[in-house]
């Protein structure tokens, strides 16, 4: 209770600030009276002269102008980055499949076949395994290519 009673009497005090900063507002003028002694201003009035010249909205304009082209340059160098890092993931892709797809093969190899009841269909899983045997252990040229590709 002891901070509640605290917090309502610095809100009530802030309040009277406000309220008696309020009155004397309209009091204060908003121009400043004018050095009529003849005496120079000083550098400080020449720079707020020279500044007070200055074009700020069409700055501002140029600066906008700028920085609109710049960022819609940089959105289309992230796309194409984007796009770049997307074609190489697939790629990282097709070669994992690739090798997962040869090692199935090898583990089929070494599998018995799912129907050997006579002899005609045990030459012709053993061919069968002969023939996978061959296509496991050639490379195709295009597949060699790509994996350089990948390597650089």
């Amino acid at each position: 209770m002891y901070h509640f009673v605290l917090q309502i009497l610095i809100m009530i005090s802030l309040g009277v600030l406000v309220y008696l900063a309020a009155r004397k507002i309209p009091q204060i003028s908003d121009t400043v009276a004018e050095d009529t002694t003849g005496q120079s201003k000083g550098v400080w009035y020449r720079i707020e002269l020279l500044l007070g010249r200055l074009p700020l909205d069409r700055f501002d304009l140029a600066v906008s102008q700028f920085l609109e082209k710049n960022v819609r340059k940089m959105k289309l160098v992230l796309a194409r980055f984007d796009n770049y890092l997307t074609h190489h993931l697939e790629q990282f892709k097709k070669v994992k499949q690739r090798t997962h797809r040869k090692q199935q093969k090898k583990f089929a190899l070494f599998e018995p076949a799912e129907t050997v009841e006579g002899e005609p269909d045990l030459l012709k899983a053993i061919a069968e395994r002969d023939e996978a045997q061959t296509r496991s252990t050639e490379v195709p040229e295009a597949i060699k290519k790509e994996e350089s590709d990948l390597a650089k």
